[in-house]
């Protein structure tokens, strides 16, 4: 019996069961009935007093293994640790279940690796478009912590366990604007930064988007370097599907059970082009677009700033970008001009920096013209 099975008790059991979604109905001989819909039932002791308590969590955590189809000792070590959030990377290599070709695992657990440093690395420092230099110190702890469990048959599953308390120190790491640094923090981010991705390649492959839906939803996190991980996770040819789960420590409130997020084989080649095109866009540089005015807005804590839709010239680079679309922040003069070419149904131009503002890329014009 390992370490973790003796150290698992009857409330152990019953507390996972409810933070997986399962309903407690009733009683039968000193031992709790729970069901998960019309899919599976089990019984769980109500006391470990019973003389068959330890018998019937055996059972128990038999069932649930086979029902979630994982081994058993990843079952028994998720009821023993409270305090971990673990994420399931599902893989569907070319290979047998339960296996993947060498040159196709190095970059899953490459990946995995960048989409937690991405995940870290967003939670620290805002929400930068590309990041670039050596990993910090608070980065750095933080990957040290993150224990990856072993492969699972039925495709090709990895498991990343993060400790949600802070990282590094005793007391809770809180960064210079309040955001906090913990393990909670960064999966949060990571669940939220991944499903803004896979709704971006989701608009691109089957709404007719282009790549610039990438650009906004770098307000929720999404990083060039994200999306450069999460394509690693398709493959040598980023041709195959994946699937990413999250499953939260059950020893902290406020996170409910979340579905998988799930990328089709056509999604991480989508990634692996957003990736470099918004590495592209964070190296900073003049750049200029000319096309027509799609919104205007103007608040008094603000800029004024404009979305254009047109052709983009991306810094440092001959090669346009057609039919992408950018917010320009504009003087005060120049939005009223701005103003009244979108009345008017005219295209404009405008060149200057672009620039990341922690919630979107934006051009910051030092020329605007209306094109007549």
């Amino acid at each position: 019996m390992s370490s973790f099975e003796t150290a698992v008790r009857a409330p152990d059991v019953s507390s996972y069961l409810a933070s997986k979604g399962w309903q407690r109905d009733g009683e039968r001989r000193g031992a709790s009935i729970w069901h998960l819909g019309n899919q599976a039932r089990l019984l769980v002791p109500d006391l470990q007093q019973y003389d068959d308590a330890d018998l019937l969590i055996q059972e128990a955590v038999a069932k649930i293994a086979k029902f979630e189809a994982r081994p058993e000792r990843d079952v028994w070590r998720d009821i023993a640790e409270p305090m971990i959030d673990a994420q399931f990377f599902r893989l569907h290599p070319d290979a047998p279940s339960g296996s993947i070709p060498l040159p196709a695992g190095v970059r899953a657990v490459q990946g995995i690796f960048d989409v937690m440093k991405a995940a870290a690395s967003v939670t620290e420092q805002g929400t930068p478009l590309l990041v670039e230099g050596n990993r910090t110190p608070l980065v750095k702890s933080f990957l040290r912590r993150v224990l990856l469990g072993s492969a699972v048959p039925g495709s090709y599953v990895l498991t990343a366990r993060v400790p949600t308390a802070p990282l590094g120190t005793q007391e809770l790491e809180i960064l210079d604007d309040s955001r906090e640094f913990s393990g909670r923090a960064i999966v949060a981010r990571l669940h939220t930064a991944v499903t803004a991705a896979r709704t971006a390649a989701e608009q691109v492959l089957h709404e007719g988007h282009e790549l610039d839906v990438f650009y906004s939803a770098a307000e929720s996190g999404v990083s060039a370097n994200l999306c450069k991980a999460l394509s690693d996770l398709g493959g040598e040819r980023r041709d195959r599907p994946f699937e990413i789960g999250f499953s939260w420590a059950r020893g902290l409130p406020g996170q409910e059970p979340v579905p998988e997020i799930t990328f089709t084989s056509a999604m991480p080649a989508i990634l692996a082009k957003a990736g470099e095109e918004l590495t592209t866009l964070a190296r900073k540089g003049t750049a200029r677009i000319s096309g027509t005015i799609t919104d205007l807005h103007a608040e008094s804590y603000e800029p004024p700033r404009i979305k254009v839709w047109g052709d983009l010239q991306a810094p440092r680079q001959a090669k346009l970008l057609p039919h992408r679309s950018i917010w320009i922040v504009l003087s005060e003069a120049v939005y009223n001009e701005a103003i009244e070419a979108h009345r008017d149904g005219l295209d404009v131009a405008a060149s200057g920096e672009l620039t990341t503002t922690g919630r979107r890329l934006e051009l910051r014009a030092s020329s605007f013209e209306v094109l007549r």
